[in-house]
């Protein structure tokens, strides 16, 4: 008997074990296997309007057809690295802000509130 191994999948090199579920917030708890590592896995759901919290992938399950817990991994968003690593809020102001700020706490001895 002959095996036709063009339509057989290639193995994923990215998988996820499903662990569990938090019913109230509805993340989704498992192990990650990517390039010879194990790391522990925390998946939050994307919600239109709301912010993605964090500085994590955004990707795609695909369970396997013989265990619905195992799933093969696809990366659909990776944040740029200069995101992940400032390691704080996002960095942004403006002269509203500024103004704003020296109006309430007031301007720097030697300058003048507007």
């Amino acid at each position: 008997m002959s095996h036709d191994t063009s339509s057989k999948k290639k193995p994923s090199d990215d998988v996820m074990l499903l662990c569990g579920r938090d019913a109230r917030s509805g993340e989704v708890y498992g192990l990650r296997r990517r390039g010879g590592r194990v790391e522990a896995a925390c998946m939050r759901p994307v919600v239109e309007g709301k912010p993605l919290v964090g500085d994590g992938e955004i990707v795609k399950l695909s369970p396997h057809e013989d265990n619905g817990h195992l799933c093969d991994v696809e990366v659909l968003y990776d944040p740029p690295r200069s995101a992940r690593d400032h390691g704080g809020p996002a960095r942004v102001t403006s002269a509203a802000y500024r103004n704003n700020w020296d109006s309430i706490f007031g301007a720097r001895s030697g300058q003048l509130a507007n």
